[in-house]
């Protein structure tokens, strides 16, 4: 299925090292694509968010 907005995927062990955080922080400073989205796949220490 395709996505109607342009899709930025991380797929790999959730851990703080990998600063996922510092991903999420940064999309809402993305002027060329604004309708991005982030998905965000895989198990580790950090935990998920609803």
């Amino acid at each position: 299925m395709k996505n109607d907005f342009p899709t930025i995927l991380f797929a790999g062990r959730l851990a703080v090292e990998k600063n996922i955080n510092e991903l999420i922080e940064a999309l809402p400073l993305m002027r060329e694509v604004p309708n991005a989205i982030i998905e965000i796949v895989g198990g580790g220490e950090q935990p998920g968010h609803p």
